[in-house]
């Protein structure tokens, strides 16, 4: 088996779990910008997307990230900072 270029162990980054556990917004800004996070992927229901997105396979069977809507329009991706994160909110789910 290779070794990874890019090794991780879906663990929380350690400049990101202290940021965290501050709960400074500013912390966790600057964290966030230094480190990786995880979105989740998920199994996407069949007809639940628009025709260029579905799996072009034709089985229905496709993934898809996982987006919030405010009220007021604005997006936002869900994103974790770990795998057992990820795992708790869906075990299902699969980091992108």
């Amino acid at each position: 088996m290779t070794e990874s270029a890019f090794p991780d162990d879906g663990a929380c980054p350690p400049l990101l779990a202290r940021a965290l556990a501050t709960g400074a917004p500013v912390a966790v800004a600057a964290a966030v910008r230094q480190e990786r996070l995880l979105v989740p992927v998920v199994k996407a229901p069949a007809g639940s997307l628009p025709e260029d997105e579905a799996d072009s396979c034709g089985t229905g069977d496709a993934m898809a990230s996982v987006t919030f809507v405010a009220g007021d329009g604005r997006r936002a991706v869900l994103a974790f900072s770990s795998l057992d994160a990820l795992h708790d909110w869906d075990a299902d789910a699969r980091p992108l």
